[in-house]
């Protein structure tokens, strides 16, 4: 049996955090694993899974699986369940959990660095000039002439300078706890860890600059140092950017990239190592083949030659090499095709930089303690920016840019406002001085000119890459790049002098966007190199196949910002086109024809106007806007929203939707809470920024608020705002599973306040005790709603919806008698409400008659009652037919889904016969009813004019039941306009006497005969009717019963 795992991870009290349907799936998305390899080939015990609580599955997992496995497994569960608050949390548990582990390990290792080089005093030292000049003569006169020796020196010595020369100063000293931490997740680095179900694929999929690169090639380092755990033969690293230049060649050839000096050795090692490699295939999403070329075809001879995307297909899949150990690395946005050509990959998240590590970065770079809390929160301020400091190089990038301020004494904050203004400092100030002094001077705007022109052709032609050939087909020269290169703007190739990437791509893209302002317009015109113009920049499907021109938009919008049009100007002696900016923002807001924000989703709108930072673009953009769909899923989402929508001022509706781990939770330990109460007071800010949207607009009706995490302050903030906003007229409300329940009634007893709203809809689960917050808000001396639906969700509606795994355990609102009573005696209080429905609600025959009581009550407001799935039986029946027969407001009653049965359809139809019932609309859909309960039903018909609408849907009332109805319609007193039908067991014999009826009747306009065996001779007969002149029919409804 294996041991339980470390105290670190705490499986129980994540399991316990999931709810009964989470915790359902979670078992089913756990059998989705290989669990004969995680319980060591013993028989699973499904049975026992099946019944287990959250707490027995966690102890059959921690003490029977490897605990390597099960915390691998429980956070892909726990992602896919989209608990991502849980996931986190757990990823936390094994980080800290490793990170004593890791320490421990690391001065192991230098211990025994030291006593080696005690041991060995005359070993010798790699000169960092020798790494890589190197040739293969030299190579192979240092080592013993057997080519895997070769090799591996070989590879060893580039990868020694690769790791050695980290372009970052100050990170080399955190790279190895950071490496080693993911590391020791990967199989065939930890020694520990069994190969569990994932043997022969890994995954390493993360955001640009998170370290993907890095660690890729840290392990082949590993490999020539005989660092990991799983012996190779062999090891192979493959550049994806590099891969689309080559023509077709064998597997062997393609290898051979990996170290070009023994290309020809190459076949040789392949043959001796029989699947013991290790291939490493770094960046997946740059490959630029055409969509479905890596799944065409396959290859299995490794001798043969094929296109590149063949033979990466075929190694992928597993026909060439099928023992071999992959090694992937990817972006997100590629996660989901690449997993179509993979079997049991293990996936593995590389998020970069954690917040301690990048603190420490600061405080490593600037030796100052001060100055680096201080750089750190000018970092922190800004939430996009912060978010993509997990990427090393945009530290650097910072800690550069703030290093660069502070010792001018400016204020950094301007610069950390937006990510253009900061990419853009760090190009300008790159310059700004040492452009002036040099001599001879730089040629500046030219050189500008031809690196924008060499980005914009990598990001349009999926390059981060560039050789002499690119150079040549721009017409470029090297001494056009040479005052970039001497910037380390643009980087040479470590091996290859001739090769140039840029030090970012995040800077690339910012050189293209900076192209379009530079070569003025060119409206639907292609420039140079294969470079899309502006409109096709703009293009939703160019930037849906090519998701990187998406940042190069939003930096174009950054740079038309004034102040960041002077700088650029200022430190590169150029002009900018101002035809183009006004091109551009006229695009957005003035154009009759479909303006470029059409094209966007309202997340890329909020962004590009937030990085635009000019308040007359924002009101004219957002004036153009009568509805707002905003998903808040970050701070900053949030942050963006909440500078552009408080410009709004002709929005009619807004739909509000947060993510859970936005704002403080109620119930974090006071330890996580002082963590996080500065980041909590941050977004609380900007979520009052945003809620000031509803003072601005004037013609605000509709607010929805969709499944959503919040805190009770922000429920606060925005009920407070609503309430108080006095020029907004907010008429709907619409609550949508808000989550927790403390915050939503904190919500929702703030706006009774709001005179102007009439509707209030609670939709969702919020299970018990919610009676006496209804109470509250009816009873409000000003509340003034005309319509209050409250309405849950049912288990079988809960497990068709994707937010599932949001909502608490399946509750029924089981409220007693005595809270009916009180919640139904607020209508004598309250005269405004007319409608109340309580779907789903468990009413039950008890808190029916409390209400029927109240229907009685000459004061009570209600005309619309809605009561379906509330768990009623023929047993209140009784009641409401008295309140019917004595209440002359209720017009439309619903009671379906009830067990109303034949004999409650008697007593209904008994009080809707008197005098006193103004009943208009009656609804029992699915109420149990046979023939004998529409023998009653037609019997009223004829008496009671005033009921013109009827559903008896999904009854089973067949040919004697139709028969009846239709004798009642045939009579001229019956004044039924709308009768629907739908699934009511209806066969072709009962069309010839609905069409008897449809030649006579003169009220029916509506017929629902819907979901019933109709036949083609019912509905030849049914449409020959219809085609009379004489026949009053307007609208007829059928859908075969076997659809």
């Amino acid at each position: 049996m294996a041991s339980p795992p470390p105290l670190g991870f705490n499986l129980h009290g994540l399991l316990d955090k999931l709810d009964r349907d989470e915790l359902t799936q979670f078992k089913v998305l756990l059998g989705s694993f290989p669990l004969e390899e995680a319980f060591k080939g013993r028989e699973v015990p499904e049975e026992e899974i099946d019944k287990a609580s959250g707490q027995e599955l966690a102890e059959i997992l921690s003490t029977r699986c490897h605990h390597y496995w099960m915390e691998i497994v429980a956070i892909q569960i726990l992602e896919r369940l989209n608990r991502l608050d849980l996931a986190r949390k757990a990823k936390a548990q094994v980080r800290d959990e490793n990170e004593t582990t890791i320490e421990k390990e690391l001065e192991t290792e230098e211990q025994i660095e030291e006593e080696e080089e005690i041991e060995e005093p005359g070993s010798v030292e790699i000169e960092e000039e020798d790494l890589v000049s190197l040739d293969a003569e030299e190579s192979w006169a240092k080592t013993r002439p057997d080519h895997e020796d070769k090799y591996k020196t070989i590879l060893k010595k580039k990868y020694q300078q690769i790791w050695k020369s980290h372009f970052c100063p100050g990170l080399s000293e955190n790279l190895n706890v950071v490496h080693h931490k993911y590391e020791m997740q990967i199989p065939f680095c930890n020694p520990r860890l069994p190969t569990g179900p994932f043997p022969h694929t890994v995954v390493l999929y993360g955001p640009a600059g998170s370290g993907k690169t890095t660690l890729a090639k840290k392990l082949v380092l590993d490999w020539a140092e005989d660092n990991l755990a799983k012996p190779f033969k062999y090891s192979f690293y493959l550049e994806c950017k590099r891969l689309a230049r080559l023509e077709p060649c064998s597997c062997a050839e393609l290898l051979a990239q990996t170290c070009p000096e023994l290309e020809a050795a190459v076949p040789e090692l392949l043959g001796r190592a029989q699947g013991s490699l290790l291939l490493v295939l770094d960046g997946y999403d740059e490959l630029r083949f055409a969509p479905g070329a890596l799944i065409r075809d396959i290859c299995g001879d490794w001798r043969e030659r094929k296109p590149v995307a063949v033979l990466l297909s075929s190694l992928m899949k597993r026909k060439l090499f099928p023992q071999a150990t992959l090694l992937i690395t990817t972006r997100p946005r590629a996660l989901r095709e690449l997993r179509l050509l993979l079997e049991q990959p293990l996936l593995l998240e590389v998020e970069g930089l954690t917040e301690a590590e990048r603190r420490d970065y600061f405080c490593r770079y600037f030796q100052d303690e001060e100055r680096a809390a201080q750089a750190f929160d000018c970092m922190q301020a800004n939430a996009a920016l912060f978010s993509m400091g997990i990427a090393p190089m945009v530290c650097w990038i910072v800690c550069t840019c703030l290093e660069r301020q502070l010792a001018k004494g400016e204020d950094p904050a301007p610069t950390m406002q937006t990510i253009t203004s900061l990419y853009l400092y760090y190009l300008c100030s790159s310059f700004t001085e040492e452009a002036a002094n040099a001599c001879p001077p730089w040629p500046l705007q030219a050189s500008l000119k031809a690196v924008c022109l060499l980005a914009a052709k990598g990001v349009w032609n999926h390059m981060a890459v560039f050789d002499g050939n690119d150079l040549e087909a721009l017409r470029l020269q090297e001494s056009d790049l040479d005052p970039f290169v001497a910037k380390s703007i643009l980087v040479k190739g470590k091996h290859d002098e001739r090769c140039y990437s840029f030090v970012h791509l995040s800077v690339q893209e910012l050189l293209t966007a900076l192209l379009y302002l530079l070569e003025g317009d060119q409206g639907d015109n292609t420039l140079s190199g294969d470079v899309g113009g502006l409109h096709k920049l703009f293009c939703k499907e160019e930037r849906l196949r090519n998701p990187s021109l998406n940042p190069v938009v939003f930096f174009l919008f950054g740079l038309l910002n004034e102040k960041n049009t002077k700088d650029v100007e200022v430190a590169f002696g150029c002009q900018l086109s101002r035809k183009v900016r006004q091109d551009i923002l006229g695009w957005q807001v003035d154009s009759e024809e479909e303006h470029t924000f059409s094209t966007m989703a309202m997340k890329e709108i909020l962004y590009c106007l937030y990085e635009a930072q000019a308040e007359e673009l924002a009101k004219k953009a957002m004036a153009s806007f009568n509805e707002a769909v905003v998903h808040i899923k970050s701070e900053t989402d949030l942050l963006h929203a909440a500078y552009s929508l408080k410009h709004c001022e002709n929005l009619e509706r807004i739909s509000l939707q947060v993510e859970r781990g936005l704002f403080l939770e109620n119930d974090e330990s006071s330890k996580a809470q002082d963590k996080r109460h500065r980041l909590d007071k941050r977004a609380l800010s900007f979520w009052r920024e945003l809620c000031s949207l509803f003072e601005s607009n004037k013609k605000l009706e509709l607010l929805e608020m969709q499944p959503s995490y919040i805190s009770k302050t922000s429920a606060k903030i925005l009920g407070r705002q609503i309430a108080s906003g006095s020029s907004c007229q907010l008429r709907k409300v619409v609550l949508n599973n808000i989550l927790p329940s403390e915050a939503y009634w904190v919500f929702c007893l703030t706006l009774p306040g709001k005179e102007s709203l009439v509707e209030l809809c609670l939709l969702g689960h919020q299970g018990q005790g919610n009676m006496y917050g209804i109470c509250d808000i009816l009873k409000h001396p000003a509340c003034h709603l005309q319509c209050l639906k409250y309405v849950l969700l049912s288990e079988k509606d809960i497990k068709q919806r994707w937010f599932m795994t949001l909502l608490p355990a399946m509750d029924t609102c089981s409220a007693t008698s005595e809270q009916w009573g009180e919640l139904f005696n607020t209508l004598k209080v309250n005269q405004s409400l007319r409608c109340l429905n309580l779907t789903n609600i468990s009413v039950r025959d008890e808190g029916a008659k409390r209400l029927c009581k109240v229907l009685k009550y000459p004061a009570c407001p209600v005309s619309k009652l809605f009561l379906e799935s509330c768990q009623l039986t023929h047993i209140c029946c009784k009641d409401f037919a008295s309140a019917l027969a004595a209440n002359q407001k209720l017009t439309h009653l619903c009671l379906a889904k009830q067990k109303i049965m034949d004999d409650g359809v008697k007593l209904l139809c008994e009080g809707i016969a008197n005098p006193n019932c103004k009943l208009v609309a009656l609804v029992l859909w699915e109420s149990g009813i046979t023939e004998k309960g529409c023998q009653h039903i037609a019997r009223l018909l004829p008496l009671k004019q005033t009921l013109t609408h009827v559903d008896l849907g999904m009854n089973s009332i067949g040919i004697y039941g139709i028969s009846a109805l239709c004798e009642a319609l045939k009579n001229p007193a019956c004044k039924l306009k709308v009768l629907w039908l739908w699934g009511c067991n209806l066969s072709p014999f009962c069309c010839m006497e609905l069409a008897s009826v449809l030649a006579q009747n003169r009220s029916l306009s509506d017929l629902d005969l819907g979901y019933n065996s109709l036949g083609h001779s019912g509905i030849k007969t049914l449409c020959d009717t219809l085609e009379l002149p004489e026949t009053y029919l307007q609208k007829i409804k059928y859908v075969p019963s076997w659809l």
